[in-house]
């Protein structure tokens, strides 16, 4: 049985923040470790609220590995575990969500596995399946997206779809969490959002209706594929100086926030810690999902 998310603000005098995570990957798609692994560590590591967020969708690279959710089975085996979880670790006083990392394609319809879409038809029922959904545009994905294009006139226009991509993302209700919001322009681009494009993104989020939280994503070597060769240009993942600035403009204009870390195996559970250092403005305008 679905559980219907609910929204609840946290204060940040309260240090609740420590007791989310809502980006987690298992075996079910580029994790390294299964859901009750994932959540076990992260119950270790005094997390009270889990979201268990494998992508929605493979790429073809010739590894069936790289494939994920190609069958219904495959997708009800994903959705039942993580409820056995919950139901497992609820006396522990434990909530493990359901989720998905969904990629949105530049005309705004979100990428989904095929055995996603034989068990839930068509991508406006996502939510009668799920507890959230993160709504992400990886550079990888956004730089396939634009080859396969009929036409491509320049760079300008590039860049005219990608804030088309975005603004697509913001508007999606479907979508909770926009998630690691700065990958896209960091790996495609090489660069962080300009003032144009902050104010266009500004823009769109102020005209959502409904609840859109963004990520403050604790990933400290973000997989940039196409920046340099390297996969670590920030010591602490995407959070420049640039993009704490726009995370501030995105919250004096109304946005709220989750922190997630991202974590693809047991280990990578401990980014979120006591010491992590987090901007006073994100803690003041936190959300929980239970």
């Amino acid at each position: 049985m679905v559980k219907p998310r609910k929204i609840t603000k946290i204060k940040s005098d309260s240090l609740m923040f420590y007791n989310q995570d809502l980006q987690l990957q298992t075996v079910h798609s580029d994790g390294r470790c299964s859901i009750d692994e994932i959540v076990a560590a992260s119950i270790t590591n005094e997390r009270k609220i889990i979201g268990i967020t494998d992508h929605a969708i493979g790429w073809d690279d010739g590894d069936e590995h790289s494939r994920f959710f190609t069958s219904d089975t495959m997708f009800l085996k994903y959705l039942n575990e993580i409820e056995a979880a919950h139901d497992k670790y609820a006396a522990q006083g434990v909530t493990v969500l359901k989720g998905l990392e969904v990629e949105i394609n530049i005309d705004g319809t979100m990428a989904l596995a095929e055995g996603i879409v034989d068990v839930i038809g068509s991508e406006d029922r996502i939510c009668d399946y799920l507890d959230y959904v993160i709504g992400v545009i990886h550079s990888e994905s956004f730089t396939v997206s634009l080859a396969a294009l009929p036409t491509l006139r320049d760079q300008a226009h590039a860049q005219d779809l990608l804030m088309q991509n975005i603004a697509a993302l913001i508007a999606n209700p479907q979508i909770l969490i926009w998630g690691h919001p700065f990958q896209v322009v960091h790996g495609h681009y090489k660069r962080h959002y300009m003032e144009s494009e902050q104010k266009f993104i500004l823009k769109c989020l102020k005209q959502r209706t409904e609840p859109l939280l963004i990520e403050y994503n604790l990933n400290p070597t973000p997989r940039y594929m196409e920046w340099n060769g390297k996969s670590t240009h920030y010591e602490n993942g995407e959070l420049s100086p640039n993009d704490i600035n726009f995370l501030r403009r995105c919250a004096e204009q109304g946005s709220k926030f989750v922190i997630s870390t991202d974590a693809h195996d047991q280990t990578q559970t401990k980014r979120l810690h006591s010491k992590v250092v987090v901007p006073d403005f994100i803690l003041n305008r936190l959300q929980y999902i239970t």
